[in-house]
C-alpha cells in the first residue's frame, strides 16, 4: 500500500537528464538534507520525469522481514498522490489542489508546506509545486497565482481538491471556478495519508 507524507523536499527532473546525471549531491545542497533523512526516487513515465525526494528515516516501515516488493508499504511525498490523481481527470485543463494545514502543536517542523498544486493541460504537466500556507486565504492566493501563471481561465476550469474543505471554503472556490470536486485523504498518522 502507498502512503503519502507532506513535504516540499522534492524535485522533478526530465528523465533524459536523470538517466545521464546523478543529482543526489545537488539535491542535498538545494534542500539541506539532514543525516536522519533518506533520499529516494520515483519515475513518472507519463510525464517523462523522475522525482527525487527526501523523507525522514523515522517513516520507514521496516518490520525486519522483507516480503515480495509488491506487498511492501511505500511512503512518497504527497505531491506524488496529486500527480497520480491529475491523470484520472477527464477535462483538458486539470488542476489538483491540496490544502493540509497543520494542527497547532502538531507541526514539529514549521517548514512543512500546507499547499500542494498540480496543473496539467491535456497530457502536458505544467506545474507541480508546494507552498507555505497557514490559512486558506493564503492557499487561495497561491492557487490563483499558479492558475494565472499557466494562463488558465478559472471560470472554465474545474479543480479537484484532495483533503477536507469546510462548507465555507468550498463555497469560496465555487465562486471562482467552473466546478469543484472534493475527495478526502485518509489520515493514518501525524503527517501521512493514504
Amino acid at each position: 500500500m502507498n502512503y503519502y507524507y507532506i513535504t516540499s523536499k522534492y524535485s522533478l527532473i526530465p528523465q533524459i537528464l536523470s538517466n545521464k546525471y546523478n543529482y543526489t549531491e545537488a539535491f542535498r545542497k538545494m534542500f539541506d538534507i539532514s543525516p536522519d533523512e533518506s533520499i529516494g526516487t520515483v519515475s513518472f513515465p507519463e510525464h517523462q520525469a523522475t522525482m527525487i525526494y527526501a523523507l525522514p528515516d523515522s517513516l520507514r516501515c521496516d518490520s525486519g522481514e522483507q516480503g515480495p516488493e509488491e506487498e511492501q508499504d511505500r511512503i512518497y511525498p504527497l505531491i506524488c498522490k496529486l500527480l497520480e490523481t491529475v491523470q484520472s481527470i477527464q477535462k483538458y485543463n486539470k488542476v489538483v489542489f491540496s490544502f493540509c494545514p497543520s494542527v497547532r502543536g502538531e507541526n514539529e517542523n514549521p517548514e512543512k508546506p500546507a499547499l500542494h498544486i498540480v496543473i496539467q493541460e491535456g497530457d502536458n504537466l505544467l506545474l507541480a509545486n508546494s507552498y507555505p500556507a497557514a490559512h486558506f486565504n493564503t492557499a487561495l492566493y497561491f492557487l490563483f497565482l499558479a492558475i494565472k501563471q499557466v494562463q488558465f481561465n478559472p471560470e472554465q476550469t474545474c479543480i479537484r481538491v484532495c483533503g477536507s474543505l469546510s462548507g465555507e471554503e468550498k463555497e469560496t472556490l465555487e465562486k471562482y471556478f467552473q466546478g469543484v470536486e472534493a475527495f478526502p485523504l485518509e489520515k493514518t498518522g501525524p503527517y501521512t495519508y493514504k
